[in-house]
């Protein structure tokens, strides 16, 4: 007897997806991504997570006060501030961050997406112990570095990565409390004795050279008071 003949493979078309009538395209959606292992699958998933971020708005200037050195010194040509906060000089492009290339880069220090929600969890959860030790967050949030930051021109403490409560950010009354402001009036910090901790993400920024962001004090103060 003959064997049946094997049929041919059946070649498998896929067709553009069409955008719904009326629908807005997201900022940035044109904008070409690199091509990952996965190919065009990866380009759309970047595309989709770029539209789950929030949009920023355009930043409005602080409380009024005199120029500090730290906007001065961001004026300067070669100064280490300048090259710190300038360098690539696309980053002070208006409307940047709203950007699908901004949200799929990874760019230390500077692009980290979370929600408050997230971050809040984060801390909480180093400061209970469900991440590490005691002994080794103890050592990770000690102070390493504290005095003039020739980079942002102000007094500031650091422990190994995280701020400390300083005179440039007191975003904490506890001079124990770590974490990170965060461009235009983020931030996310624990305090280990309370054993708590907060975070804020605003789509609305806020630019301050120095002290803390008017929006900071009244939930902080809002959150020791229910200790």
């Amino acid at each position: 007897m003959g064997l049946p003949a094997r049929r041919a493979p059946r070649r498998r078309t896929c067709r553009p997806r069409r955008r719904r009538p009326g629908r807005p395209r997201p900022p940035g959606s044109g904008t070409r991504l690199i091509r990952g292992a996965a190919g065009g699958r990866g380009v759309r998933a970047a595309r989709r997570k770029a539209r789950r971020a929030a949009y920023l708005a355009a930043p409005q200037a602080g409380p009024d006060a005199p120029p500090s050195s730290l906007m001065n010194a961001m004026s300067e040509p070669g100064s280490i501030t300048m090259m710190a906060f300038c360098n690539p000089a696309e980053q002070l492009t208006p409307g940047l961050p709203n950007t699908a290339r901004w949200r799929a880069a990874e760019i230390p220090a500077s692009n980290g997406h979370a929600t408050a929600r997230a971050l809040a969890t984060l801390y909480g959860r180093l400061v209970s112990g469900a991440i590490v030790g005691p002994d080794v967050l103890g050592r990770a949030v000690a102070p390493r570095s504290e005095g003039r930051d020739e980079v942002l021109r102000a007094q500031t403490r650091f422990a190994l990565g995280y701020m400390l409560p300083c005179e440039i950010r007191p975003f904490a009354p506890n001079p124990r409390a770590f974490g990170h402001s965060g461009s235009g009036g983020a931030l996310a910090f624990a305090d280990p004795d309370a054993g708590v901790a907060l975070a804020y993400t605003p789509s609305r920024l806020i630019v301050s050279a120095a002290g803390p962001d008017p929006r900071w004090q009244p939930m902080v103060a809002a959150l020791y008071a229910c200790l």
